[in-house]
């Protein structure tokens, strides 16, 4: 087979891997928007402060940790850590008047915050997690890492787990429920303030479970969550504004379209051929790929 050939294959297994990443990035940030109709702007902190969690466990607990001991322990922490940012940020101005606009205006500040404090209590200095696994399979002379094939593997677990989640247990059904009808949610005894917790905490989950995927490829910094919050909102508009399916698709898309424009043209023209593919779609579709919520 042509080396191109060899060449373009790795790109696009890279650019699906990637895409997987950004799909679980975005859907939290699509899970919130579908519940509260709202923007959680603090999404890319928790990329950033999950990918720290993992990073520093071994040394908080003075013990050697494997991936999936960190995963079991950081987890319910990212969960907690969502869950109680919705109680003390978001839910006492749910009583105001515009608090849909506030909750983006409060929920940047807490961005600001959060990123400060993680420079502050973490270092500027980039830090690298180790790959998931070690080592490229050779496919008769094609490699492929396998880390990206387990990054694969546990994104479209994730994915395949959340829509499960969503459709078949009873607290997917109340966000759902929620999402579709917020006043008909309160009158049939849907406890909002639950959904509203749950659906922040399970988003906290995903962004830091993606902030740890994406750390042996792009290191953790105090901002470094901030590109692909920005890169998961582009995908949330391209798939449609709380399509879950829309969303998944949009983000393999332009995974993959990062890969190919990084191996052919050039990393710095990753965000503008995004954002013409975005107004390119939108022009033709301005609801995104799908509707407001299937």
């Amino acid at each position: 087979m042509n080396v191109q050939v060899y060449i373009l294959i790795a790109g696009l297994i890279n650019g699906v891997a990637i895409g997987s990443v950004y799909a679980i990035i975005a859907l939290g940030l699509t899970l919130v928007f579908g519940v509260t109709r709202t923007y959680n702007f603090a999404h890319g902190s928790f990329i950033t402060w999950g990918a720290y969690i993992v990073f520093f466990l071994p040394v908080w607990l003075n013990i050697e940790l494997s991936y999936p001991m960190r995963f079991a322990i950081f987890i319910p922490i990212m969960f907690l850590f969502g869950w109680i940012f919705e109680k003390i940020v978001i839910r006492p101005i749910r009583q105001a008047e515009n608090w849909l606009i506030l909750v983006m205006i409060t929920t940047l500040a807490a961005t600001l915050i959060l990123n400060s404090s993680a420079l502050v209590l973490f270092g500027p200095l980039h830090k690298s997690l180790p790959p998931l696994i070690e080592g490229t399979i050779d496919l008769g002379g094609f490699v492929i890492a396998t880390n990206d094939l387990m990054i694969l593997l546990i994104s479209t677990g994730i994915i395949t787990a959340l829509s499960a989640f969503l459709k078949y247990t009873r607290h997917g059904t109340a966000m759902r429920a929620v999402a579709q009808d917020l006043t008909g949610s309160k009158m049939v005894g849907i406890y909002v303030d639950k959904t509203f917790g749950y659906s922040l905490g399970i988003s906290a989950v995903l962004a830091g479970i993606a902030g740890v995927l994406i750390a042996p490829k792009y290191h953790i910094s105090p901002m470094g969550g901030w590109l692909p919050f920005v890169k998961s909102f582009i995908i949330v508009f391209l798939g449609g504004l709380g399509s879950f399916k829309g969303t998944v698709m949009a983000a393999y898309i332009l995974g993959i379209t990062e890969s190919v424009v990084m191996m052919y043209i050039s990393p710095v023209w990753v965000m503008p051929v995004w954002f013409v593919l975005l107004i390119t779609i939108l022009i033709v579709r301005p609801k995104g790929l799908f509707g407001i919520w299937d």
